[in-house]
């Protein structure tokens, strides 16, 4: 009997100190610039940010924000430097390296245009008339990459998604794929009402996405970060919180 209260007072010292260990260490994440989603400047990082940290906290992580340039922030989670990185989509090239979590946001990538060159289009390759911008490091689904991997759409990218509207604007290029919020923010803040109000998104959607927490495989505590995530995430949706956040976001009460 003394033996087995033995071995329970060990598993049990065991699991104390691995969690107090833990909640010591907080969890690492990558973020950038991606408004409303995520922002160094917005309130709680943007409300993506705020679903992640909120999630993390409900089972007692709490994270540790390092803000980098989009490929920087993907590398240094890639190779085990920081634990993860927020948000991505989804692909099979990333979940060699990257355990996804459950979605923290759902969305809809559009192409914008003037107004004055109204397009019409139903599968990606129709849009192969005209020049497209695009972000350097940004994945738009598998129909877009693959069209434009074998040259059947001419593709600019950029390194500043803030640009490919400015050239736009100036008839430099002829469309821009953009999730639809990303797009609005970014011309919110960056073109005047004027120059916005010749700009219009076709209601056709180049995919519906849903972007993730990743956690890299070479973290030694990936599998115990998703699992509180998906966890916090569904205490979030449960309480209203979630549902509450978006809400914020939509009437830009994380702008500060």
């Amino acid at each position: 009997m003394a033996i087995v209260f033995k071995y329970i007072l060990i598993a049990s010292l065991s699991m104390l100190m691995s969690s107090w260990t833990y909640a010591a260490s907080p969890v690492r994440l990558t973020n950038g610039e991606w408004p409303p989603y995520l922002s160094e400047k917005l309130a709680h990082y943007g409300f993506a940010s705020h679903i992640v940290s909120e999630a993390l906290k409900k089972n007692g992580m709490e994270v540790e924000w390092g803000f980098f340039p989009w490929k920087r922030a993907f590398i240094v989670a890639e190779n085990g430097q920081w634990d993860g990185s927020v948000i991505w989509t989804h692909n099979e090239k990333r979940e060699k390296n990257f355990i996804f979590s459950e979605p923290v946001v759902e969305g809809k990538d559009v192409v914008f245009h003037r107004k004055d060159k109204p397009i019409q289009w139903e599968k990606i390759t129709d849009l192969a008339p005209y020049s497209i911008g695009a972000t350097t490091g940004y994945f738009y689904g598998e129909e877009f990459d693959k069209a434009e991997k074998a040259g059947q759409i001419t593709v600019n990218r950029t390194a500043k998604e803030s640009n490919n509207f400015k050239k736009l604007i100036a008839n430099r290029i002829d469309l821009v794929v953009a999730s639809i919020d990303v797009g609005y923010e970014i011309m919110q803040g960056e073109l005047t009402k004027q120059e916005m109000s010749q700009i219009t998104h076709h209601p056709k959607a180049t995919r519906m996405v849903s972007y993730h927490l990743i956690v890299s495989r070479k973290s030694k505590n990936a599998q115990a970060i998703i699992d509180a995530f998906n966890a916090g995430l569904k205490q979030l949706k449960d309480s209203g919180e979630l549902a509450k956040m978006i809400q914020n976001s939509q009437q830009g009460k994380y702008k500060k």
